[in-house]
Formats: structure tokens, sequence, C-alpha cells
């Protein structure tokens, strides 16, 4: 299990450290020590939540209080408020409150983008930020990537084209021109981090507008769009596999983390994982793991590894969530896809690429043009 201990540094002994959770049905991590050293707060994950927990360190194991759901606690100064993020789809949630008086006191503050580690400084910030700091945020930031778009993107109908995917073994060896500089961006920083071209090789990109769909799939699926990835579930397999994959619970949505095993595995790139993975196919041989879809793996495997779906937001491709089949229905699985949308409805994606009279031919879809009024 993974729980939390307390050990001793003056007198090192592991068969003295304290269990400080004991709780085998839950995964706890990233535990953070109020600042009198009274109380830890920490994050657990079980039956497919991730919460967070308080509790003080003289307490009896099992008996912590449920602050909410969320991730990555941190303590104010004074150790009386208690700050955490919350992931949201689209972006995270910054969650803090008065231990003690949490459900009166709780304050969110909705971030631009995914927040990842958090602090809570003693340091009196000035009002106005001065030197390099000022400096720093008169400079511009320039963009992850661009996306290279053809000069004539936008003028003709339908608005972008196809654009191949160099050097991608895929079956639908296709983007929109909307978004492969992103693609090609994103899978030059992976092999940068990991040591290897993992988005080489693909399971698919894009769809003929006519495929049918699996059940758990979308019929408004964003691969007709030109606008998703696929990668290989097949990374996921073996005694070694190039690939770990996480669950993350974001209110009724189940995503996925992926992480990619680093090509050298000296310490030099990556990092070690610090939660279990989920084990899709113990369903074939554990009756439970079968009825819930798999199970948590029994440790946390060694080795170096980079959080792709981290990365892959940075350059604007999100995680697509497990259709609510997921359990029983390997197709409803998902965390295999990857979607930039842009703002974008489903509709409007597709005619970006396809022509009006098209998409009423294939989806029914009628086009409404504006009417012109004269002078």
């Amino acid at each position: 299990d993974n729980d939390i201990y307390l050990i001793n540094l003056s007198n090192p002994n592991e068969l003295q450290a304290r269990n400080l959770t004991d709780t085998p049905d839950i995964n706890e991590d990233n535990p953070a020590w109020s600042p009198d050293g009274s109380r830890l707060a920490y994050e657990g994950a079980g039956e497919g939540l991730q919460l967070i927990y308080v509790n003080e360190i003289d307490a009896a194991p099992g008996s912590a209080q449920v602050v909410g759901q969320g991730f990555a606690p941190a303590w104010s100064a004074d150790g009386q408020n208690l700050v955490f993020l919350a992931d949201r789809g689209q972006n995270s949630v910054l969650l803090s409150g008065r231990i003690g008086a949490w459900e009166s006191s709780v304050q969110a503050l909705a971030l631009g983008s995914f927040g990842y580690n958090i602090d809570w400084s003693s340091a009196n910030l000035p009002e106005a930020l001065q030197g390099t700091m000022a400096t720093a945020r008169s400079e511009p930031i320039g963009p992850a990537y661009e996306e290279g778009i053809a000069p004539d993107a936008g003028t003709t109908d339908p608005a972008f084209r196809l654009r191949v995917l160099e050097d991608v073994d895929v079956e639908g060896q296709f983007l929109t021109d909307a978004v492969d500089g992103s693609f090609n961006a994103l899978r030059a920083a992976v092999e940068r981090r990991a040591g290897w071209d993992f988005l080489g090789e693909l399971d698919h990109a894009f769809w003929a507008i006519d495929r049918p769909v699996e059940a758990g799939e979308s019929r408004q699926n964003w691969h007709k769009a030109g606008r998703a990835f696929a990668i290989l579930d097949t990374y996921n397999q073996g005694d070694t596999p190039d690939i770990e994959v996480v669950p993350n619970q974001s209110g009724p949505d189940r995503y996925w983390d992926v992480y990619v095993r680093a090509a050298v595995q000296d310490g030099s790139l990556g990092r070690p994982l610090t939660e279990r993975p989920w084990d899709f196919y113990a369903r074939a041989t554990d009756r439970d793991a079968y009825e819930n879809g798999g199970r948590f793996k029994d440790e946390i495997p060694s080795g170096y590894y980079i959080n792709f779906t981290q990365l892959a937001r940075i350059y604007g491709w999100e995680p697509t969530p497990s259709d609510p089949s997921w359990y029983y229905n390997w197709n409803g699985i998902l965390y295999w896809q990857y979607v930039k949308r842009d703002n974008l409805d489903w509709i409007q994606a597709m005619r970006q690429i396809y022509t009006a009279d098209r998409l009423e031919e294939e989806l029914g879809v009628i086009f409404v043009q504006p009417t012109q009024v004269g002078p």
C-alpha cells in the first residue's frame, strides 16, 4: 500500500518508522507538514477519487478529516489555512480555506490553465514588482509553438487543408493545418525529454467523415475534424511498459495521466513515479478487476518517466475523459486520445475542413446563410 510514514532521522531505522495513515484502500501522496508540526495534510486516491485529508500527527491512523477533492496541498505560514488544487476539465481551480471552518471559509479561484505544484510563501510581496521581476513581467512571453498556417487559410472554402504528418507511422496520416504545428512541436518536446520519438508512431489520427464509430466512441469524433490523435495502447503492455497510466478523477469525469518511460534510466531524463498506475489487463485474470475495469498495480514501477499529459496541455492538446462504459468496454477507456479544440464546437471544427454542402450531405447539418440587407 501507499501509506505515509514518519521516521526519526536521528535513528533512521525503518523497523521503527511510524505509519501515520494505515489505510490499505487509499494511496496517499504529497504530504505537507503544518508549520508547527502538529498536523499533516496530504492527498489520497481511492475508489476513483483524489481527496485532500488533514490529520493530527498524534491522532490514530484512519481518523483523518476529508477537506475536499483535489491535490497538492500547502499550508499558510500561520498554519491556520490550507490551499490545494482541483482540476476542472479545461483548467485548475485554487481552493483555500480555514482549517476547522472549511465549509464557511472556502474560497475558489479559477486559473487560466492547469496548476501542478503550489506553495504559500511567508514573505510579504511588494505591491509593485521591482527589479528583474518587473522587467520580466514587461517582457512578452513567447508561445510554446507556432502553427505555421498556410497563407491562404481562412480565405478558401473550406478554410483549412489537411497536412501530412511527416515521418509518422499512423493510420490516417493527417491533421488539419490549424493544429499540425502544435503536434510537431509536442512531438519534438517529448523526444527531447524522454529520449525517444514517442509520437513517431500512433494508432490513428485523421478519420474519414463516413467512418463508423465503435461503442463508447463519440459520434461527434474529433478524429473526423482532423484535431485528434491516439497513442498506441500496445505501449502499455509487457513486463516493462513504455507508458504507465494513472487515473485522475475530475468531478464526474475519469481522466488518465500518461507517463512515458525515459530511454535513459540513469536519472538524467524524467522523474520517478509517485503514484501506482492502473492495470487494465488485470480484468482478464481477476474477478474484482473485471468488474471495475482493472485495478491499481501492486507497486509503483521503478524507473524514470515524463508526464506526457502535462506536457501535451502546454501545447494545447487535451486528454479525453472516459466514456461511462469504460469499466466493461475497452473502446470507452480513451486514455490514448488527445484533442485540440481551440474553443470550437465539433460542427465548427468540421466546417473548417469540409464545405457546407458536404456536411449537409453526410451529417444532415444545414448552414443558414446570413441575409444581406440592402442600403
